[in-house]
């Protein structure tokens, strides 16, 4: 697992556009908001299909 940083945008952003969930809890702003109190971490794995 990787501890989420602001630098991490250009990583993560395309995952949640894919999601293409709305929510507040999954978008850029409210992870760096709280990022603080959660520890927000995260992990990208190769999928073969």
């Amino acid at each position: 697992m990787k501890k989420f940083t602001i630098e991490d945008y250009s990583i993560i952003q395309p995952y949640l556009d894919m999601a293409d969930y709305e929510g507040y809890n999954s978008n850029i702003v409210t992870m760096v908001m709280w990022n603080h109190e959660y520890h927000i971490e995260y992990e990208i794995h190769d999928i073969i299909i």
